[in-house]
């Protein structure tokens, strides 16, 4: 939101204070506009924060960006608005934290830290709704995730390295359950799936409806990450389940890595998993009836009913769409 052009002679009142940028103001930067006496509202510190994060998110910062993001901070007018809008503008402030340290920008990502108070264990809402070239599968709704889980997101060692000496958990899951790991592996990003495995994390820890880091690596076809999972010994023939498109209706439950490579087209991998595993590439770890197994177990197999296939189906809440169990 770019703040309004307005005569000297005029001023409008927002809910959020007043506005009255002169038009020769206008040109000049946002640090100079505060200490020449321009009344801000909400429009202006969201437009002139979002810029500078968009710049570098985009690889074009500039270093005027962090010089005008100082001298915007350092600001009486910035001091006076945090004070009557702590909570809103701190939420503000964390999300665009979380953006810069996706982003790796590190000195960036520094000075919304001092400004906001932010520590490295604070939350913000991460936008997990696509791969890195909008391409495979990324099933994950907007959560809410602490930095170094964005820091994996945008496959920025550095910036993992950074929070790490400030304290940061490698291990600790975003609200969807995923964890920094496996939004490594399902963004394909190999250095830091070895940075965060040399810190000793879970690398088998599923997500809410039960994909694991391996399956969706071989969901999006990354062939390094399935790779490097296979060489520190973690069970490629382990089975999941797994949703194969963003609108969670078609679920695919016990599969393996290399079976959802085979019906997603990720030949790459389904080949290296063929050639890895042999002849055993789809042994499951657990039994596709468990029930039937208990009953042989307890003498009564012969008691139990078949059931019919139209019973086969599963929905998911809210989804209103019906998946035949795999």
């Amino acid at each position: 939101i770019e703040p309004a052009i307005e005569p000297k002679s005029v001023s409008s009142a927002s809910t959020l204070g007043q506005i009255r940028v002169t038009t020769d103001l206008c040109d000049k930067s946002p640090a100079a506009m505060l200490s020449a006496g321009a009344r801000t509202d909400w429009g202006f510190f969201v437009s002139r924060f979002e810029k500078i994060v968009y710049s570098h998110m985009d690889g074009v910062a500039m270093s005027t960006d962090l010089e005008d993001l100082r001298g915007v901070f350092s600001s009486t007018e910035f001091e006076r608005f945090r004070k009557l809008h702590t909570r809103s503008l701190n939420q503000q402030l964390r999300d665009l934290f979380g953006m810069l340290c996706c982003a790796g920008s590190i000195e960036a990502a520094s000075l919304f830290m001092t400004a906001g108070g932010l520590k490295v264990t604070d939350t913000s809402t991460c936008l997990n709704n696509g791969s890195d070239d909008d391409e495979g599968i990324s099933l994950g709704a907007p959560c809410a995730a602490q930095p170094l889980y964005h820091a994996a997101m945008g496959g920025s060692p550095e910036a993992i390295n950074w929070l790490l000496e400030l304290g940061a958990d490698p291990a600790v899951p975003a609200s969807d359950g995923t964890t920094p790991f496996y939004i490594a592996c399902e963004r394909g990003h190999t250095t830091v799936v070895h940075l965060l495995y040399n810190l000793g994390v879970d690398m088998t820890a599923s997500d809410q409806d039960g994909t694991s880091p391996a399956l969706i690596a071989a969901a999006n076809g990354h062939t390094d990450v399935i790779k490097f999972l296979h060489k520190v010994a973690v069970d490629l023939r382990a089975p999941g389940h797994i949703y194969l498109d963003e609108q969670f209706a078609l679920l695919r439950r016990n599969v393996t890595p290399l079976s959802v490579a085979r019906e997603l087209g990720q030949d790459e991998v389904a080949e290296y998993l063929e050639t890895a595993l042999g002849s055993n590439a789809e042994k499951r770890v657990r039994s596709d009836d468990p029930m039937l197994d208990r009953a042989r177990k307890a003498g009564v197999a012969d008691r139990l009913k078949p059931i019919p296939d139209t019973l086969l189906t599963a929905t998911r809440p809210g989804s209103g769409a019906q998946e035949q169990i795999q």
